[in-house]
């Protein structure tokens, strides 16, 4: 396709207008302060919809309203998880396209969206995602990141490792949650989802701390276990184990795990031991690429 940049910037009345060439007329389009508004509220309505563990309304999903699937209360502890038995763990989003729940994919999208939150504290006020929590006088925002946390908060061994994932060995075919036939495994721990835990954890527990004390207090607890565990288990990469073919997000370097993890620490606690590590590492900021999972 040929296409062309058009500067529209001196234009100062907002409203609805089209470009003519010749006698080609464009699509029209709108100029206005805040034209990324409902394409924002469609990308933060997006995460309800991949809610685990939850029945879609039609109040709140509209046309993608559905039944509730994958309970999650009873996932098989698989063995590279060195445990046996089953965990307690419902909730959490969907990942991507399967039905995978997965610590290091959604600890950067947290980060994100807390990172944001922190910045712009007014981006979603409450009542503007138009979710079951809108009118309890949180931002919208912080309630969707509040159900996946409270999935995190599951995943935590008690040493203080956090579980890779949850997921069947293989993906699903294309199907509704509520029909998907195949065994939920919780997969081993890795210091990648632990240091993923520590950090979004401890952004949690100052972001939370004025809406609802014990449940932060209880965020930087067990972000402070995560960073001790992979302070100790600091090479653990997770792979997945033989006949598992869900996605394995292995990271074979922490170093900016580690960074991320230190200064939100530090951040929140203030405490010598996390600047000291961010002093000790400070020239591997520079080579920081741009945020994803394995960055």
């Amino acid at each position: 396709e040929h296409t062309r940049r058009a500067d529209f910037s001196s234009l100062q009345e907002p409203g609805k207008y089209q470009v003519k060439v010749g006698q080609s007329i464009s699509w029209p389009f709108e100029i206005r302060d805040d034209i990324w508004r409902t394409v924002s509220v469609a990308l933060m309505k997006s995460y309800y919809l991949q809610r685990a563990s939850y029945e879609l309304k039609k109040e709140y999903a509209g046309i993608y309203k559905r039944k509730l699937g994958h309970p999650d209360t009873a996932c098989t502890l698989h063995p590279s998880s060195g445990k046996s038995g089953k965990l307690y763990a419902p909730g959490g989003w969907y990942d991507a396209g399967d039905f995978g729940k997965y610590i290091v994919s959604a600890g950067v999208s947290l980060g994100n969206m807390m990172s944001l939150y922190e910045l712009v504290p007014t981006i979603f006020p409450d009542k503007s995602v138009n979710i079951p929590e809108s009118g309890n006088g949180l931002s919208d925002m912080l309630d969707e990141v509040k159900y996946e946390l409270d999935w995190f908060k599951f995943m935590q061994d008690e040493g203080g490792g956090v579980f890779v994932k949850i997921t069947s060995e293989k993906y699903p075919d294309m199907m509704f949650p509520n029909t998907d036939p195949l065994e939920r495994n919780v997969y081993g721990k890795s210091t990648a989802s632990t240091l993923h835990f520590a950090a979004v954890m401890s952004m949690a527990a100052r972001i939370f701390q004025e809406f609802d004390q014990a449940w932060s207090e209880d965020c930087l607890k067990r972000a402070e276990n995560a960073w001790d565990w992979a302070a100790t288990n600091n090479e653990v990469i997770f792979r997945n184990p033989q006949g598992v073919l869900s996605g394995a997000y292995s990271n074979r370097n922490m170093s900016d795990e580690f960074l991320w993890a230190a200064a939100e620490l530090y951040t929140t606690t203030g405490k010598d031991k996390y600047k000291q590590y961010l002093i000790d590492h400070k020239e591997e900021f520079w080579k920081m690429e741009e945020s994803g999972w394995a960055n």
